[in-house]
């Protein structure tokens, strides 16, 4: 029981990575929760522009271990940015220990 357990043990920092990776630069996160049991992340985040915020939506489009993309909840504010949610479902066998 232990043994399974510990291998199909969810490396979030692999998920973390991959997020770290997708994200433009000009994209602040101002919260991040995430779920193991669903494989879920919510973020919260702010961009300069809608031109940003479609190419943020375009890399997660385009990585394979991404499921599904939820975005909610675009705001423009006072100072011109935009915040923005987004809910991303993984593929979590991507992240999975793979027995040796």
């Amino acid at each position: 029981m232990t043994v399974n357990l510990l291998n199909n043990h969810i490396f979030w920092s692999k998920a973390l990575g991959k997020i770290e990776s997708l994200t433009q630069p000009q994209v602040q996160f101002s919260t991040f929760n995430g779920t193991e049991l669903d494989g879920k992340f919510e973020l919260k985040a702010y961009a300069p522009n809608y031109t940003l915020l479609a190419k943020q939506l375009a890399s997660y489009v385009s990585d394979d271990s991404i499921k599904t993309i939820d975005l909610t909840d675009v705001h423009v504010l006072t100072n011109g940015r935009l915040e923005f949610t987004v809910r991303l479902t993984f593929d979590k066998s991507k992240f999975i220990k793979v027995s040796q």
